[in-house]
């Protein structure tokens, strides 16, 4: 959360569970903007398919770049020219 306040764009990561204390922790902190990328609760991956973990790890991944740059990754590698 330094970084944020420093103004370096900063995207907090936690489980849903979580993310009721960490939005608390930003508002306490000024900090009521700042985007918080949530994965489902329990942050195991024990029991799941991998199939189910990449939808998870995509969807944070999704999150954190459109918190940091306002664009998700499919569009971000779009505007790049495509995947390297």
């Amino acid at each position: 959360m330094e970084f944020e306040k420093k103004g370096v764009p900063t995207v907090l990561i936690c489980s849903t569970v979580h993310e009721p204390v960490a939005r608390g922790l930003a508002n306490t902190l000024g900090l009521r903007d700042v985007v918080i990328a949530t994965i489902p609760h329990p942050f195991s991956w024990s029991g799941l398919t991998r199939e189910q973990i990449n939808e998870r790890a995509a969807g944070v991944l999704n999150q954190v770049v459109l918190g940091l740059t306002g664009s998700t990754v499919s569009r971000a590698i779009s505007s790049a020219g495509g995947a390297r």
